[in-house]
């Protein structure tokens, strides 16, 4: 579950940032963000995929790379599979160079704890 959960946080980083002018980016990194809040939790994996470029790469750890939307859908629809939902996306800090910025964040997930109930997650992801 640790390993999925940190190749949830890694994902979410590669999707919602493209600063459109230098003084915008912290609008134009969190635009996306409750839009991307809803196709998670309403399992449309299709429409997560669709927030990246056509050349995303998703970093897991290890050694694997995730290319294309076809694979980042498939990476997304395995955790909506096991029943992870997207509870929030915090903003901590941007720092802006010149038209790129660096976002930090925390996601904030829950996830089905084997008896019933659920188990909050909460950990720290760089949008670039």
């Amino acid at each position: 579950m640790k390993a999925l959960v940190l190749r949830l946080m890694l994902a979410v980083a590669a999707t919602l940032g493209n600063p459109a002018a230098a003084g915008e980016a912290s609008d134009a990194i969190h635009a996306g963000s409750p839009e991307f809040i809803v196709a998670f939790n309403s399992g449309d994996s299709a429409r997560l995929a669709s927030f990246y470029t056509t050349s995303t790469q998703l970093l897991p750890p290890g050694p694997e790379f995730i290319q294309g939307r076809e694979a980042i859908a498939a990476f997304w629809q395995s955790a909506m599979d096991i029943g992870l939902k997207l509870t929030g996306l915090e903003p901590v800090e941007i720092v802006q160079a010149g038209d790129i910025a660096t976002d930090v964040d925390v996601l904030h997930l829950s996830a089905p704890d084997g008896e019933g109930g659920t188990v909050a997650l909460s950990d720290k992801y760089i949008v670039i």
